[in-house]
């Protein structure tokens, strides 16, 4: 009998420390305030912008606008960007909406996919002034959200609206 008292005491012990450790994950994930919900905080610099750069493991991609045009930086020469997807990228960029924000920590990149070798990072820029830099980790498993990084900003955003599936690599 006191070994069957044993196993129930460190079950519940197991139990309670489960728990304990799901509701810490959950209690570290807060909601924005109305005011900062959308990730470009000024959606219509969007429109000024003429720079996209594509940065996945350290190789990238620069999208140069002219006109309605986007092409793409190859070297010296501008070939035509694949419009439908800058068309995608934009729009998700323009309709990402923070949903929940929690503080970066050491573990943050392998985590969220965060880390170098899995983030993608997106740098816009207006003529040469940067708008916004951002780092988009692991998607959710609805493949509507992901984990993405703001700049040097401190916190981790679950930003639903743009996925690593909306930043091709077919420009």
């Amino acid at each position: 009998m006191h070994r069957r008292a044993t196993y129930l005491l460190f079950g519940l012990l197991a139990l309670l420390l489960a728990v304990w450790g799901g509701s810490r994950a959950l209690s570290r994930w807060t909601a924005p305030s109305a005011a900062s919900r959308q990730l470009i905080t000024k959606p219509e610099t969007l429109d000024a912008v003429t720079t996209i750069e594509v940065i996945r493991q350290g190789a990238g991609i620069v999208l140069q606008r002219q006109g309605d045009r986007w092409f793409v930086a190859v070297g010296d020469v501008q070939l035509p960007a694949e419009a439908s997807a800058v068309d995608q990228l934009t729009s998700a960029l323009r309709r990402a909406t923070i949903t929940a924000t929690a503080a970066r920590t050491q573990d943050a990149p392998d985590q969220f996919g965060l880390d170098q070798t899995r983030r993608i990072e997106l740098r816009l820029a207006a003529n040469g002034v940067p708008v916004i830099e951002v780092a988009v980790g692991s998607g959710t498993d609805n493949g509507l959200s992901a984990f993405v990084t703001r700049g040097d900003d401190a916190a981790v955003y679950l930003v639903e609206g743009l996925a690593p599936a909306d930043v091709r690599a077919d420009f």
